[in-house]
C-alpha cells in the first residue's frame, strides 16, 4: 500500500512537472522573469565606464562586462571612492583586507596587498583604459585614461 502510494505520487509529480515545462517552453524566455534578475544602480566613471558598487558589475563601452567580487570588488570600490583614486597601504590593509596594523604594516601585509592588486589588475584586463600603478612607499593609484582622440 505504501509503495503504491509512493508510485502514484511520483507519477502525479512527474506529470505536473512536465506540463509546467511544456508551458514555459512555449513562452519566449525574454518574457519569463528570472529569479536572479537584479536592479543595478550604475555609477558613471570617466572613459565610458559604468560601475555598480553593490553587485560589482563593471561595463566598458557596452563591450566588456566584468563582475568583481571579494577583495577585487572591495579594492575597486575603495579606489573609486578615494580622492584622486589613490589608496595608501594603510587604507588597503584596514578598509579592503580588514587587517589590523598595530605597530605598522608587516611584510606579510604587503604581499597580501600585492596579490589583491594583481588579482584586480587581472580582472580589469578587458578594460584598456584602466591601470593601477604603485606609488613607492605610499600605496597604489588607479588611473582611468580618457580615449585618445588625436587625428
Amino acid at each position: 500500500m505504501l509503495i503504491s502510494g509512493g508510485i502514484a505520487f511520483y507519477l502525479w509529480w512527474k506529470r505536473r512537472h512536465s506540463v509546467v515545462s511544456e508551458e514555459s517552453e512555449s513562452v519566449p524566455k525574454s518574457v519569463l522573469p528570472s529569479k536572479y534578475e537584479i536592479a543595478v544602480d550604475w555609477t558613471e566613471l570617466p572613459c565610458n565606464l559604468l560601475f555598480d558598487e553593490k553587485y560589482g558589475y563593471l561595463r566598458y563601452e557596452e563591450k566588456a562586462a566584468i563582475r568583481l567580487s571579494g577583495n577585487s570588488l572591495r579594492l575597486f570600490r575603495s579606489f573609486v571612492n578615494a580622492e584622486g583614486y589613490k589608496l595608501t597601504y594603510e587604507d588597503i590593509c584596514i578598509d579592503v583586507l580588514a587587517r589590523p596594523i598595530k605597530g605598522g604594516i608587516l611584510k606579510g601585509d604587503k604581499s597580501v596587498m600585492s596579490a589583491a592588486v594583481c588579482s584586480l589588475r587581472e580582472s580589469l584586463k578587458s578594460c584598456p583604459c584602466i591601470r593601477i600603478e604603485a606609488i613607492r612607499g605610499v600605496g597604489y593609484q588607479l588611473f582611468i585614461d580618457l580615449p585618445d582622440v588625436s587625428l
